[in-house]
């Protein structure tokens, strides 16, 4: 994951990850929303509630230069997502 230097050939929004520990729920992600200007997005809630409902148990999401993201199931299709994330950089639009 680390190694990853933005989205591949002809894609502009995607996302990847990985476990870091399987047992315990721990995945790093990364997020490059290319499209919107942004090269990566260092804390995505959505792509967290996503990939939470996808594998239908409780993460936790190393993304970003230090953000976490905690995401557990509720049921019926609902997440509940929180954490802490790092500014990386001010940006104006």
């Amino acid at each position: 994951m680390d190694a990853l230097t933005g989205p591949p050939r002809d894609h502009d929004h995607i996302g990847a990850w990985a476990w870091v520990d399987e047992g315990a729920g721990s995945v790093r992600a990364r997020v490059f929303p290319v499209r919107y200007g942004i090269a990566e997005d260092e804390a995505t809630g959505s792509a967290a509630a996503i990939l939470c409902a996808r594998l239908g148990r409780a993460i936790e999401i190393r993304q970003g230069r230090g953000s976490r993201i905690w995401a557990s199931p509720l049921g019926d299709g609902f997440v509940e997502v929180g954490g802490a994330s790092v500014l990386d950089e001010v940006r104006d639009y």
